[in-house]
């Protein structure tokens, strides 16, 4: 049985992880995705993060 896993890096902590998702094009490691789902507007790295998802818009990508 092959147990092989595939690893991609995450488009806000940057690490190869290979537990997450894909929102459109950016992958989205666990750790990071439960963040951002639990942080607040009036926390610091809430514009963090924000940023970070921006770059789903100026995406390169075309189908």
């Amino acid at each position: 049985m092959n147990d092989h896993k595939t690893y991609h890096r995450c488009g806000v902590c940057e690490q190869r992880k290979n537990n997450g998702i894909f929102l459109y094009q950016m992958y989205l490691c666990h750790e990071c995705e439960q963040e951002i789902i639990s942080v607040r507007p009036d926390e610091d790295h809430y514009s963090y993060y924000v940023g970070k998802l921006r770059a789903i818009n100026q995406s390169t990508y075309t189908i």
